[in-house]
């Protein structure tokens, strides 16, 4: 059970972790000092991406066996909506840290 609570929770925050550290890298591109370039910033948010998307992507393997073993066995049935979250939990990080990287990808620069 407490893996499965801990499948369900590291999703999160590492979506939550990589949202951070892309509004910064944002904000050091487009703030008034300009730190780094667009293109800097389009190369550094994809390297930042892959590997919380990796991260991500392990744990929904590892919810998505966990939940098919859950259901076979009948003695795990009170688990069953823990795994299954856990399951929806990673499957919906998986899409929001990909989809933080969006913006970066399509803006050209960063004015107005």
């Amino acid at each position: 059970m407490t893996r499965l609570v801990i499948w369900t929770v590291c999703p999160i925050l590492l979506w939550a972790v990589h949202f951070g550290v892309v509004f910064a890298l944002i904000s050091a591109t487009c703030g008034p000092r300009a730190l780094m370039t667009p293109e800097i910033l389009r190369a550094t948010v994809s390297l930042v991406t892959v590997f919380p998307a990796l991260g991500v992507l392990a744990l929904l393997v590892a919810a998505a066996r966990r939940r098919g073993r859950i259901v076979a066995d009948t003695a795990l049935a009170p688990e069953a909506s823990l795994a299954a979250t856990a399951y929806w939990t990673a499957t919906i990080s998986l899409l929001a840290i990909l989809l933080n990287a969006v913006p970066v990808a399509v803006l050209s620069s960063c004015s107005g």
